[in-house]
This record gives structure tokens, C-alpha cells and sequence, in this order.
């Protein structure tokens, strides 16, 4: 899965899914728990500020081929840094947008 920030499309790992009901209609949503890596401080900068705005404004997801999926909140992300490497690991967790 892909997900679309404003400059940015970041490839993403699916790590836990789960289906709740929504607050606001009881309808089922679907929560995802994904993760991904970004190289470099500067480029790990950009994307922790685009996250930031996607709390704001949401993302939006798309397959591989480039197929629109879905639209999602961000509700929590946390991240690590392996010494030396250059390297951040980010898990994010989404929730559906209900349209």
C-alpha cells in the first residue's frame, strides 16, 4: 500500500488490521497499524512535518498500480533511530474515513 502525503508517496507495510465500529454511525471501519522506513535526517524531517498535517487533513491510499483505496485519519505514529545508520523506523496508525 501506498500512502499519499502532499509532496510525497511513501510505500507502506500493513503490520496489524482490525475492524471496529465507528462512533459515529456504528458502521464498521477498519483501523491499520502500518510501518515504513526513511533514510537520511532531512528526508525523516520533511515526512515527521507531513504526518503532522496529515493528523490535520488526512491521507489518502492507493495499490501499487495506482488504484485509489481509501482515505484515512491519522490517529498515532512513533518512530525509532538506529544509531549511526541514518536510518528511522516509523509505525503509523490509521483509521477509515467514513465518506
Amino acid at each position: 500500500m501506498i500512502l499519499n502525503f502532499e509532496d510525497l508517496q511513501v510505500p507502506v507495510y500493513i503490520t496489524k488490521e482490525e475492524q471496529m465500529a465507528s462512533k459515529n454511525t456504528d458502521n464498521m471501519i477498519t483501523l491499520l497499524h502500518v510501518s515504513t522506513i526513511v533514510k537520511g535526517r532531512e528526508a525523516n524531517d520533511h515526512f515527521l512535518e507531513l504526518v503532522e498535517k496529515a493528523k490535520v487533513t488526512g491521507i489518502s491510499s492507493q495499490d501499487e498500480t495506482g488504484n485509489p483505496l481509501q482515505n484515512w485519519k491519522v490517529k498515532n505514529i512513533t518512530w525509532n533511530y538506529r544509531d549511526n545508520e541514518n536510518i528511522y523506523f516509523h509505525n503509523l496508525e490509521l483509521e477509515e474515513v467514513e465518506e
